[in-house]
């Protein structure tokens, strides 16, 4: 039978259940950075995507998110061709 090796310390830390499916509360478990804040944009789109769908949403206390701020500023908007963004 194989054995880690003994410079590998296994930690021995009690994680919830959905920490141990969160990969974010993972890492921040490991960096030690229990006050990182993370913002998931993809679940906040998802989000709005749906409130767009379903509007009665909102009125079962599904607020729509605002943006917290002020986009910055672009000189110039991108072009896109077919295959992605143009110089």
């Amino acid at each position: 039978m194989a054995a880690l090796p003994p410079k590998i310390s296994v930690k021995n830390q009690v994680l919830s259940r959905t920490e141990r499916a969160d990969d974010i509360a993972r890492l921040k478990v490991e960096l030690k950075l229990p006050e990182l804040e993370y913002v998931d944009i993809s679940a906040q789109l998802e989000l709005r995507r749906a409130l767009r769908r379903w509007p009665l949403l909102e009125e079962f206390g599904f607020p729509a998110l605002a943006p917290t701020e002020p986009p910055l500023p672009v000189a110039q908007p991108i072009r896109q061709r077919k295959f992605g963004a143009m110089k």
